[in-house]
């Protein structure tokens, strides 16, 4: 049998209809000749190490940069941290013509509902757009106040 270990992280303040496993990793492959206790002990030390210490929009940002994130969905996430923080002007130079054209059709849509408040800097309007978005997360994932701490 193949079974994976893998982590993800998503933005609490996205709208998700899916899981994107595009910021995570695989862990490990899981095999019938090794000790499962001992393979679970290997994810939960790389869950540790990597992905629990990303705990804030900056910490996910520095995540992206140090990994390289370059993907549709890396594109994306870093564009919506800068927005999050109100870093319109940053976000609006990054995502220059080229990550723009590597952004999927499926963003375009959230794109297009989210540029009008950035690039008049409304921040009231970037609060309720991801207030949407983080209601819409929920109804995939539950509340956002349940979290995974391995330590």
């Amino acid at each position: 049998l193949n079974v994976y270990i893998s982590t993800f992280i998503l933005p609490a303040f996205d709208r998700h209809e899916h899981i994107n496993w595009t910021l995570g990793d695989r862990v490990l492959k899981c095999s019938a000749n090794i000790d499962t206790t001992a393979e679970c002990k290997q994810a939960v030390d790389y869950y540790i190490v990597n992905v629990a210490a990303v705990k804030s929009i900056e910490q996910l940002l520095d995540y992206i940069d140090k990994r390289n994130v370059l993907s549709d969905y890396g594109i994306w996430a870093k564009y919506i941290s800068y927005v999050r923080l109100f870093e319109f002007k940053k976000a609006i130079e990054y995502l220059d013509k080229d990550k723009r054209a590597r952004v999927s059709h499926a963003r375009h849509r959230d794109l297009t509902d989210i540029e009008g408040f950035v690039t008049s800097h409304d921040r009231d309007g970037v609060c309720r757009l991801f207030e949407v978005w983080s209601k819409a997360s929920e109804k995939l994932y539950g509340p956002l106040d349940h979290t995974y701490d391995a330590i």
